[in-house]
């Protein structure tokens, strides 16, 4: 977990490595499956509404800010591209709630 100086108001942003540990899906018996593991960051940091598509005045309230989450995968050429398409949209899936706050972004 590291803290840097913010963008905005001198808040700071959060930067927290993560590693996702599971067990191999594909093995049948869970007492020989293979463990293997996802690194990742998260960063937590205060932006201006990304809806508006230009800020009309410049943030000078924390109000103005809405609190952030980026997630941003390591390691991606040790992952299979279709294993990893398939986790992530089984774990957003895993949330029986219609939430619009969460939302897949494709980065080419």
């Amino acid at each position: 977990m590291k803290a840097l100086p913010g963008q905005y108001l001198g808040l700071d942003e959060w930067v927290l490595t993560c590693i996702y540990t599971f067990l191999d899906e594909k093995q049948d018996d869970p007492q020989t499956a293979a463990l293997k593991s996802f690194n990742f960051n998260l960063k937590l940091c205060h932006e201006p509404d990304p809806s508006q598509e230009t800020p009309s005045e410049p943030v000078t309230l924390k109000d103005q800010l809405l609190p952030m989450v980026y997630f941003t995968p390591q390691n991606l050429d040790l992952e299979p591209v279709e294993t990893l398409y398939q986790r992530m949209s089984d774990a957003l899936k895993e949330s029986n709630e219609d939430d619009d706050s969460v939302q897949e972004i494709e980065m080419l």
